[in-house]
């Protein structure tokens, strides 16, 4: 009797740690972070932008995840009498900081980060409108041009854990911010590879990213 009344001590004793450990368990690290941006796969069968992008994220300190993102891509722009077909890969390096994480499972949140961005990319001038002296606008081909983009880009997003798998759903809006354009023609920048098409020098980029932690 006194051993079991030592026993129904002890066990009160540990109950309460023990419900403790249960619901609080230990956070699920910071990972690395591999993904695969489907949007322009997606996009590429309703306009003619075509390309792919792949992404890397790493853990460096505490919230602080580096991040690399790159790939290629072909574009085409047509207005006022203007025809430019362009492709070239591109890089984004930055960093995110992860506003709010799961306790449960800190690869889960949101996050603001920065990226700066790079493409060398090739212009093939189709059709150039040009004014001759009487007045009279024709188009000519003008053939191909080598261009260089360097930009600075803002970045809300969230990642998302799919299920209690590795598997994980990233999504952010970048607001892109052209800080040089330079070709051989110096044309202004009409459309550019991981950039976008450029609206005085801005554009707005939505990434949807499937990826997995190692």
């Amino acid at each position: 009797m006194k051993q079991l009344l030592i026993s129904a001590f002890l066990i009160s004793l540990l109950s309460p740690m023990l419900a403790q450990e249960i619901k609080s368990p230990k956070p699920i690290p910071y990972q690395i972070f591999i993904g695969i941006d489907l949007l322009n796969p997606a996009i590429q069968f309703l306009s003619d932008k075509k390309g792919y992008e792949a992404s890397v994220s790493v853990p460096v300190y505490k919230k602080w995840q580096a991040i690399a993102e790159g790939g290629y891509e072909e574009n085409k722009y047509e207005h006022n009498s203007w025809n430019i077909d362009l492709s070239g890969f591109f890089a984004r390096v930055g960093f995110d900081w992860y506003v709010d994480s799961d306790h449960k499972n800190l690869n889960n949140g949101y996050y603001l980060g920065a990226r700066i961005g790079y493409s060398p990319y090739q212009l093939k001038i189709n059709e150039l409108p040009i004014k001759n002296q009487g007045g009279e606008v024709f188009s000519m081909p003008l053939g191909e041009v080598s261009s260089h983009a360097l930009w600075v880009a803002p970045v809300v997003g969230a990642r998302v854990n799919l299920g209690d798998t590795r598997f994980y759903v990233n999504s952010n809006v970048q607001l892109n911010i052209l800080a040089m354009d330079l070709n051989e023609k110096d044309f202004d920048a009409f459309a550019i590879p991981g950039f976008g098409k450029s609206n005085n020098g801005l554009n707005l980029r939505v990434l949807w990213s499937f990826g997995f932690i190692l």
